[in-house]
């Protein structure tokens, strides 16, 4: 067993004594060259001056180059052009950032995907152009520009987005028109829409909303049989303050909603403790000195068992908690409980005798504040998702065409991947809801 585990602690020992630039040079020998150059930006860090350290960076960087150019030539001949032309710009901007450039045959092939990339990037813009949709073009702009920099095409994007710009205040203008009323979710995306744009809106809504609420009443209703009563009392305020926080950063909450709600949380809790006492004794030796039978006159050391009596208490607990809580929002039922049983035995005593090894043993109770916690903790996430599983209830399942766009952003701010949300930013801009939020921060 010795010389099979003696050789592995040697190497770990060594691995660990490895300066920085050693694991990155062992790194680059197995091929992991993003892993070498991490350490050699470490070894950087610490120490600017290491040659080994920039060489082996320099090498390591190069190889990723290498790497990345032959994935972009499988994709290209795989007919993926796109994904090439995507991976092609993270090769642009890691040699932005590391100011580094291609020589000999590295250049050479990336000349040539540059080549293939102009190709298509050119003949991409011109088919997206001739769709004339200005968001789905500004988003091909968008995700290659460092792209159409590389490539000169940049002043031709530009006049592409130029001539789409009429399109894009046109569809903002008719964005605005529908905003008006109770499309409050409405008003902020149309606004960073049409600014996008350049052209500017009048949007006018409704000072209330009238589906929102400006506040939350949490009411409390407790039946505490313990003897903590007061601070299980102040553990409920807490978490009434922690559910009304809940409710103002759900969706259902906004500050000029026109209403108020409220929700009762009720809990029932009993414990129960017994206790028993008994004697108990502890033996322990002790030695003497006594006389010898054997030799007059003299004493010998004997160990003598005595026994040790003191009173011992046996505990038993029971504690049970139901607590949950009932509402109404928007006319759909508000509604969660939760139940826990707990039991423990505990024993103690308050003997203090070191010669029988013997210290004072207080009671081990259960945390009475602990166990409820983990239910209101349990609670106060369930009324998060119920919150938002209600919310999309009401806005994710509507399609009537005049409240549709509203509902569709509604539905958005908790389900964005919903199939009603990304059908109608397709529908409406030739994007999904994604694309639109990375290009507008909607």
């Amino acid at each position: 067993m010795k010389s099979r585990v003696l050789p592995v602690m040697f190497a770990i020992f060594l691995t660990g004594c490895a300066s920085l630039a050693e694991r990155g040079a062992e790194a680059y020998e197995k091929g992991l060259y993003a892993d070498a150059a991490a350490y050699f930006e470490r070894a950087l860090a610490e120490n600017p001056d290491d040659i080994e350290a920039k060489q082996g960076l320099a090498n390591a960087r190069t190889k990723i180059i290498d790497q990345q150019l032959i994935d972009i030539r499988m994709l290209r001949m795989a007919s993926n052009q796109y994904q090439a032309a995507l991976k092609l710009q993270e090769v642009l901007e890691m040699q932005g950032k590391w100011r580094t450039e291609s020589f000999a045959a590295q250049a050479l092939t990336q000349h040539e995907e540059m080549r293939y990339a102009e190709d298509w990037l050119r003949a991409e813009a011109k088919s997206v152009f001739t769709e004339g949709q200005p968001d789905k073009f500004r988003w091909f702009n968008y995700q290659f520009q460092r792209l159409a920099d590389a490539t000169r095409q940049t002043s031709k994007f530009d006049d592409y987005q130029t001539k789409l710009a009429k399109a894009g205040k046109d569809r903002c203008l008719a964005l605005a028109k529908d905003v008006k009323g109770q499309r409050f979710f409405m008003k902020p995306m149309v606004e960073k829409y049409c600014l996008a744009w350049s052209q500017p809106v009048s949007l006018d809504v409704d000072n209330k909303d009238n589906t929102r609420y400006s506040g939350i009443e949490v009411k409390q209703q407790l039946n505490l049989n313990t003897y903590n009563n007061y601070g299980l009392r102040s553990q409920f305020g807490e978490f009434a303050s922690e559910l009304e926080k809940t409710f103002q950063t759900s969706p259902w909450f906004a500050r000029n909603g026109a209403k108020s709600d409220k929700i009762v949380v009720d809990s029932t809790i009993d414990y129960r403790r017994n206790s028993t006492s008994v004697q108990r004794e502890k033996r322990y030796v002790v030695t003497e000195k006594r006389p010898d039978p054997n030799v007059p006159n003299s004493w010998i050391s004997v160990d003598v068992e005595r026994v040790y009596l003191y009173p011992e208490t046996t505990y038993i607990e029971d504690f049970s908690v139901s607590v949950g809580y009932t509402g109404n929002v928007a006319g759909q039922p508000l509604k969660e409980r939760l139940s826990d049983n707990k039991s423990n035995r505990t024993r103690s005593h308050t003997a203090e005798f070191a010669s029988a090894g013997l210290a004072p043993q207080p009671p081990q109770f259960l945390d009475q504040k602990k166990v409820l916690g983990g239910q209101l903790d349990t609670l106060k996430n369930r009324f998060s998702s119920d919150l938002r599983r209600l919310w999309k209830a009401q806005y994710c399942e509507q399609s009537g065409a005049d409240l549709l766009a509203e509902n569709v952003l509604r539905c958005a701010a908790v389900s964005p991947k919903h199939g009603m949300v990304d059908s109608w930013f397709k529908q409406t801009f030739a994007i999904d809801y994604s694309t639109m939020k990375k290009l507008y921060g909607i």
